[in-house]
């Protein structure tokens, strides 16, 4: 039968896709070749025709594609830490934003991430540039922050360095780093997995990195995630992060559960709900938050606006309801235009 089109393009959906996700092969040219590719697998399923069974292999074929494309374009939109750790291109986004809470008042804030891709290194490295303001109210801000983010960066002002891609693949990645702010050097290792749960499309990733500060000894940041697409507009997802710092005692750690509500290719929201913890000197739950992330192309597919109403339960005000809300622009020099990619996943 005929390959599935995709808005008209009949080329293969892994090709399609390949050129949407950047990957680095593991295997050389000669060794793919030499590769034995017989699998235990591959008979014929008892009473469906040879035309039956290929029509159901397209689909799972298309239909995995979609699902790991669908969540890489919403942790986009999302501008999500974890996904920017693994875009490999250059791209530069800044962020302003204001923010008022009845316990916090009005904070403003800022950032500039840089990221400019060294092509004569075969695409696997990439040198940073990160400008971050100190802010302690901000949608994604709590006592654990989430993988990408880290204790550390709470107070970085200026942070440079390299980032060197090992492997990279739709399920997998495997990167390492090195930079310096302005009070000390940092060097890790990080690498992200992606497996299925269950037959009826559950996932789950597994996110480490783990990093050596010159200042403060070592650091590892471990989270998971466990996520499912309802439809063709919701996608769930739980997220379990926990830290071990050389430099502290205890192990904070975080349970957060997410809904992604996608509207059209320029909205969606985000309802979250999480409870944030410490194990010193007793275990005790230092936040609680509830948050509603509105997320809107503004004018211009590089322009984005993020409007986040929140009410938190911090106990440093000894868990006393606390409303706000954020306001946040984004601009980002490098966009690529996702409408096809878009189509091809919600679309489908």
């Amino acid at each position: 039968m005929p390959p599935p089109v995709i808005n008209g393009d009949a080329r293969p959906v892994e090709e399609i896709r390949e050129e949407r996700v950047t990957g680095i092969p593991i295997l050389s040219e000669e060794q793919g070749q030499t590769l034995d590719k017989r699998s235990a697998q591959g008979d014929d399923i008892p009473y469906l025709s040879p035309e039956s069974q290929a029509q159901l292999d397209d689909l799972q074929k298309k239909g995995s594609a979609l699902v790991l494309s669908a969540a890489e374009w919403i942790d986009s939109f999302f501008d999500d830490p974890r996904y920017l750790a693994e875009e490999n291109r250059t791209r530069a986004k800044v962020k302003i934003g204001l923010g008022y809470s009845e316990l916090y008042d009005l904070e403003t804030f800022g950032a500039i991430d840089l990221r400019v891709n060294l092509p004569r290194l075969e695409k696997r490295a990439n040198v940073f540039l990160r400008l971050n303001d100190d802010s302690d109210f901000d949608a994604d801000s709590s006592p654990i922050p989430n993988t990408e983010g880290g204790s550390k960066n709470d107070n970085e002002q200026l942070t440079a360095g390299v980032q060197y891609f090992l492997a990279m693949g739709e399920r997998y990645n495997v990167s390492t780093e090195v930079g310096a702010s302005l009070n000390y050097l940092f060097a890790g290792l990080r690498y992200r997995h992606l497996h299925s749960l269950s037959d009826d499309g559950w996932s789950g990733r597994f996110t480490n990195r783990l990093r050596y500060y010159t200042d403060d000894g070592w650091e590892n940041k471990a989270s998971y995630d466990i996520e499912k697409f309802f439809g063709q507009r919701f996608m769930s997802r739980s997220i379990l992060t926990a830290i071990l710092s050389e430099s502290r005692e205890g192990m904070p750690f975080s349970a957060v559960t997410r809904l992604y509500q996608v509207f059209n290719i320029d909205s969606a929201i985000a309802y979250d709900v999480g409870g944030y913890f410490d194990t010193e000197p007793d275990l005790e739950l230092t936040d609680f938050q509830i948050k509603l992330r509105y997320r809107q192309r503004f004018f211009r597919d590089w322009l984005v606006l993020e409007v986040a109403p929140l009410v938190t339960f911090p106990k440093e005000y000894d868990h006393q309801f606390n409303p706000g809300i954020l306001t946040r622009f984004e601009i980002d020099f490098g966009y690529l235009q996702d409408q096809e990619a878009y189509e091809s996943i919600f679309k489908f």
